[in-house]
């Protein structure tokens, strides 16, 4: 997954080099830092991730790290000291229980600063208290049931907050967008995609990961397995408008994409950065919404 620092630097999930890094918006791979973990060394310790899925920034500039393999979330220094905390889940521990995680896939920062996870193989989402203690509130899908009815999730990949604080939720494995209640009912309504139906069609997603809102409400969403981000109506009907990728078709030149796992506004109808995996490196895109215009590699060196 990629986020955008205050001053417009990439922070990048860099999940099999087992760290997070921090390339300067001038792109180009140059300048590359490591924020979180330790390169090519996975463990559990405060310096150390393993397989880490997904980034976002707190107010104060901290890396908030989704530890995919150690069942975690980490909260590290905006320092770059790699000294980081769990906030959520165990360390190296599986498990369901309000506190627990199970192979977690994203994180979202709620305004009071709480952490709304993707716990994918617990099917749910949980909203974990920002102090990083005491457990955690299911606000989405039921805990261990897979399912593809209204209040069931299926190893959801993403999620993302509304204005009005509902949460927006990538269903991967059901092939759609749901939009739960912000009073965490678990009521879901289908947001973009069909249920349980994979497709390339304008209505029809594969495997969705990453997701955001827009500003005006529309859910930009990176279509994982059709190697293309939708651009899908904020009145959650409706055809969905490939803004990046060609659907169905993966590679690596500039009208391209190969697998998206993230994407990120830089503001209103600004560019997009689109995070996906190339056959060597991660790589981002900046695509205007609508076309491809740069394409950089962000091989750390």
């Amino acid at each position: 997954s990629i986020a955008l620092a205050a001053n417009g630097d990439y922070v990048i999930a860099d999940r099999r080099n087992h760290r997070v890094q921090r390339c300067l918006a001038a792109g180009g791979g140059e300048g590359c830092i490591t924020v979180a973990g330790t390169s090519g060394q996975m463990g559990s310790s405060a310096s150390h991730l393993k397989w880490p899925s997904h980034v976002a920034i707190a107010l104060n500039g901290d890396y908030v790290v989704v530890d995919y393999w150690n069942h975690r979330v980490q909260r590290c220094p905006s320092s770059g000291s790699r000294n980081c905390t769990t906030v959520a889940g165990g360390t190296g521990d599986a498990g369901s229980g309000p506190r627990d995680l199970m192979f977690p896939e994203a994180v979202a920062m709620a305004p009071n600063g709480d952490y709304v996870i993707a716990d994918s193989w617990n099917h749910r989402v949980q909203r974990c208290p920002a102090s990083g203690v005491g457990a955690c509130q299911t606000v989405a899908g039921s805990t261990g049931q897979a399912g593809n009815s209204s209040r069931l999730l299926n190893y959801p990949g993403g999620v993302a907050l509304t204005e009005d604080g509902d949460y927006v939720v990538s269903d991967r494995y059901n092939h759609r967008i749901q939009r739960c209640p912000a009073e965490g009912s678990g009521t879901c309504v289908t947001v973009a995609g069909e249920t349980g139906i994979q497709g390339n069609s304008p209505t029809q997603l594969n495997k969705p990961y990453g997701v955001v809102v827009a500003w005006h409400g529309d859910y930009i969403i990176a279509d994982s397995q059709n190697h293309r981000i939708q651009r899908c109506p904020a009145s959650g009907s409706g055809k969905c408008l490939t803004v990046a990728g060609m659907a169905g078709k993966h590679g690596e030149d500039s009208n391209r994409l190969h697998a998206p796992t993230g994407v990120v506004l830089f503001g209103q109808d600004d560019p997009l950065a689109i995070v996906g995996l190339t056959v060597a490196a991660v790589a981002v895109w900046l695509c205007l919404l609508g076309s491809v215009i740069a394409y950089r590699s962000m091989s750390p060196r």
